[in-house]
């Protein structure tokens, strides 16, 4: 199987060396899970790195105030695991196929044998990991600080950013995901979705939500 190209461009940006190419392609794994699949658990330490190709899987907090909180949505070139590499601690959060998904895993004692001689590598995965805790504090940040307004209003502006262009987002998570995405009620969710429509901040149609006022939609974020 030839190796993906998001592969191929980490190891060309890190400046691998023949033998660690070898050692990293030899020890990749390819492997689909199907919508509702975990690929990493809770409170289990990780001992893979996953390299997302296709598809979207979503980071969830499971029992957050006796309900599931979903930390982010990750897709195609993105990576999970990366927290394994610098500490034992078991993982924070489940990631869980919301469809179809290809990755490919390496084992993460194989990880380490290349980071012992790539400082490149290590330099990337490092600040890999920095700016997915970056997200996730904000993340924290609005769920404590904002009102169920600017939750909400934020988790729309996230899912019609740049990043789920083209990816049918809504069409792939469900209302009461919207919900956990913004760490409100699913009948809180059901209310400010007919709310923002009847103020005409969104458009409605059948599963897709669509903004039509983003300016306002922004505001309503800011101010919580």
């Amino acid at each position: 199987m030839a190796v993906p190209q998001f592969i191929e461009n980490i190891m060309k940006v890190c400046n691998f060396s023949n033998d660690e190419r070898k050692l990293f392609i030899d020890n990749l794994h390819y492997i689909e899970y199907k919508k509702g699949e975990s690929m990493l658990k809770q409170g289990v330490l990780a001992l893979q790195l996953f390299f997302i190709h296709s598809g979207l899987v979503k980071l969830v907090l499971e029992g957050y105030k006796e309900r599931s909180l979903i930390l982010d949505i990750v897709s195609e070139n993105e990576i999970l695991g990366l927290p394994s590499l610098f500490s034992e601690s078991k993982t924070v959060y489940s990631a869980i196929a919301l469809n179809n998904v290809e990755t490919s895993y390496i084992e993460t004692s194989v990880v380490y044998e290349v980071l012992e001689t790539n400082r490149l590598f290590l330099k990337f995965c490092y600040t890999q990991q920095q700016f997915q805790n970056q997200f996730l504090y904000e993340k924290i940040n609005i769920v404590g600080n904002k009102q169920i307004h600017g939750r909400f209003a934020g988790s729309l502006l996230y899912l019609n950013s740049d990043k789920f262009k083209d990816k049918n987002i809504f069409q792939i998570i469900s209302r009461k995901e919207l919900s956990e995405l913004s760490a409100i009620s699913l009948d809180s969710t059901m209310k400010l979705i007919n709310e923002f429509k009847s103020d005409k901040i969104i458009d409605v149609n059948g599963k897709e939500i669509e903004i039509n006022d983003r300016e306002m939609m922004e505001r309503l974020f800011k101010i919580g």
